[in-house]
């Protein structure tokens, strides 16, 4: 506790910490163009990135363009096939153009918190809503997300926050919704399933223990539609998330792994293995669809998967794991760093009247904040071996304390620029303190 209220002293000596990101900055979730593989974006938080070269290099985002949420809720991110980007978000939903420049609201339903958006068949979405207190769906488009409408709900305060299409047959959609407790009472979801896409729906109530507090989807096997993966989330201090299959379309449920924090899973293309991880448990592989695990990177900080050409990206958090995002070509076995920060060349290069052009310039200080640059003048010549570590053009091997548990190559330093040794000092410390932050996506 004397650490935690350190931690957080010391983030309140520097103000612009807190409201840049939440914590050292961390890349959540990548996602690619369905036709154009060079297309991609992923949901950080300090804001959006954008790459049309797959992923060689970034273009950022800031959250004002999209008038999105300043809080540390952790975006969701697609790109409909027409190549339109999507911003899920404590805020809204965000629909923008494909350059990235220009974001607009995607629906006046989407004005609230959208905790789950994924695709769906050709030219479909699904999205989520969960405001407290209001009436919330799940909500279904067939024209890039140009027009909604309700497949589940409005329901009065259910939370329709986990959503999964199965990749084998676009039909299958599962979808969770869960009422939160009045008083005292556990929290109830439901786990819905549709064999039509989302037309009609049967379902099936899961009693979750006493102590967890939501029940979330992390995917459905590539080779079976009937087997899905889901997880708990225990938000309590010393608890842990439990990792459920179904092997019957979400009829019966077997636990079959518990981990201290469960945050991200993806299946391989061909169902062959299925990761899961988190920033407190590293990865986890199934080579027998779920049914059993094991750690092959316990000590990474892992926050998102990403399959591509047969390769498995990890995303992390640099200042732990010394990488933004690593790449396995052996099924996770091996990691060697891909990108680090210094990936990110700017604000994404938009014009000065669009909606990136207008708001993101006055922001550039919160990804300055987020990279540790300094916003001018020579380096700081006076700062710390650990401010050093930070250097944003490096993101070198002691970018923080040593990766742990993953075999990783970092480059070496390419850049003078340094942070100010307090930033940093405030930067790590405040990340520790609530880097058991819990969610789910």
């Amino acid at each position: 506790m004397r650490r935690a209220l350190a931690a957080i002293a010391l983030a309140l000596a520097v103000p612009n910490l807190a409201l840049a990101h939440a914590g050292p900055p961390t890349l959540e979730q990548i996602e690619a163009d369905p036709n154009d593989p060079m297309h991609l974006i992923a949901g950080t938080n300090f804001g959006t990135l954008v790459s049309h070269d797959g992923g060689a290099s970034w273009q950022w985002i800031c959250r004002e363009a999209l008038r999105a949420s300043l809080d540390v809720t952790d975006p969701v991110v697609a790109i409909a096939d027409d190549g339109a980007l999507f911003v899920a978000d404590g805020a809204g939903l965000w629909r923008g153009t494909p350059d990235g420049c220009d974001w607009q609201l995607a629906d006046p339903v989407f004005s609230g918190a959208v905790p789950t958006l994924t695709r769906g068949a050709p030219h479909e979405l699904f999205a989520g809503t969960a405001v407290d207190e209001g009436n919330n769906a799940l909500y279904r488009s067939r024209d890039d997300g140009r027009t909604w409408q309700p497949v589940l709900g409005p329901t009065f305060r259910v939370f329709y926050e986990s959503v999964v299409v199965a990749p084998g047959d676009r039909r299958r959609v599962y979808a969770i919704g869960t009422l939160p407790p009045v008083r005292v009472e556990p929290w109830q979801p439901t786990v819905y399933r549709s064999d039509d896409g989302g037309d009609t729906w049967t379902s099936v109530d899961y009693a979750i223990d006493p102590a967890e507090w939501h029940l979330f989807l992390v995917g459905v096997d590539p080779a079976d539609v009937d087997r899905v993966v889901l997880h708990t989330q225990d938000l309590h201090t010393g608890g842990h998330d439990r990792v459920i299959t179904s092997e019957d379309g979400a009829r019966t449920f077997a636990v079959t792994q518990t981990l201290t924090q469960v945050l991200a899973g993806r299946w391989a293309p061909d169902g062959s293995a299925l990761w899961i991880g988190g920033p407190l448990d590293g990865i986890w592989r199934s080579d027998d669809a779920g049914r059993t695990f094991a750690a092959i990177h316990p000590g990474l900080d892992v926050r998102g998967f990403f399959v591509r050409d047969g390769g498995l990206w990890v995303t992390g958090t640099q200042a732990f794991d010394g990488f933004a995002i690593a790449r396995s070509s052996d099924g996770g076995a091996t990691l060697e760093t891909l990108r680090t920060l210094s990936a990110i060349d700017g604000v994404a290069r938009c014009a000065a009247a669009s909606s990136v052009g207008t708001a993101c310039p006055a922001h550039e200080g919160t990804l300055d904040g987020a990279l540790q640059i300094p916003d001018a003048g020579p380096p700081d010549t006076g700062a710390s071996d650990a401010a050093s570590a930070m250097d944003a053009g490096s993101d070198a091997a002691d970018a923080g304390p040593a990766p742990r548990g993953c075999t990783c190559t970092v480059p070496g330093p390419t850049s003078p620029r340094r942070a100010p040794a307090l930033s940093f000092a405030a930067w790590l410390a405040a990340s520790l303190a609530i880097r058991r932050r819990r969610r789910g996506r």
